[in-house]
């Protein structure tokens, strides 16, 4: 997918030409993420950095697999439906589909021009599938920083599948937990402090 594409597309609403903040955050040639910001009226804002994050569209694709999966078409084709409102091909739900929806979001979010009190965050991620493959997404993104203002506000993630919306979802986080004892002499137990056994409380 040619993260140029979604460039170009909000390029006559991004600035100078329009209100969008659009910047490309590459750590390997060729798979660059993508921010977005409609920002906040700063007299509105109140001085504050309040955001409402939309995170999670991935710019990468699992492999198409083979042709009896594709049974209605061409993977490598968009496809519409018979019912004129189905759209089928390799990424459509997972996760191109929501690429090509935030993008029209924040597109026509410009063209309205809304004045609003929290700034809007738009990120596509440019490696979400191969997650062992490190130092390309949003991993690399958090690990430098991008996603900071994230943190100023609810963050929503934009990835499913093709079995329609989901209002809850499984996540994983990653934490340390450093416990510090107190040293003593084994003839006064009760004066020491056991790390291993306030660790274990720690973590019931």
């Amino acid at each position: 997918f040619d993260r140029d594409i979604v460039v170009k597309f909000l390029e006559p609403v991004t600035q100078p030409k329009g209100p969008l903040k659009v910047r490309k955050c590459t750590y390997r040639a060729g798979r660059s993420n993508v921010a977005i910001e409609y920002p906040a009226d700063p007299t509105l804002a109140g001085g504050k950095d309040r955001v409402v994050s939309f995170v999670g569209c991935h710019m990468d694709v699992v492999p198409a697999g083979s042709k009896e999966t594709w049974r209605k078409c061409d993977p490598f084709k968009l496809t519409i439906g018979a019912d004129g409102d189905s759209l089928y091909g390799r990424g459509v739900t997972d996760c191109l589909g929501h690429v090509a929806a935030m993008a029209c979001v924040f597109k026509a979010l410009a063209i309205a021009a809304p004045k609003l009190q929290v700034s809007v965050l738009g990120v596509f991620i440019a490696n979400e599938e191969a997650a062992a493959e490190l130092g390309i997404g949003v991993d690399e993104m958090v690990k430098r920083g991008e996603l900071d203002r994230c943190k100023n506000g609810p963050l929503i993630w934009m990835d499913s599948a093709d079995f329609g919306p989901t209002m809850g979802t499984g996540g994983a986080i990653v934490w340390e937990l450093t416990v510090n004892g107190k040293l003593f002499h084994s003839g006064f137990p009760h004066k020491a402090i056991n790390a291993i056994e306030l660790r274990m409380e720690a973590t019931k």
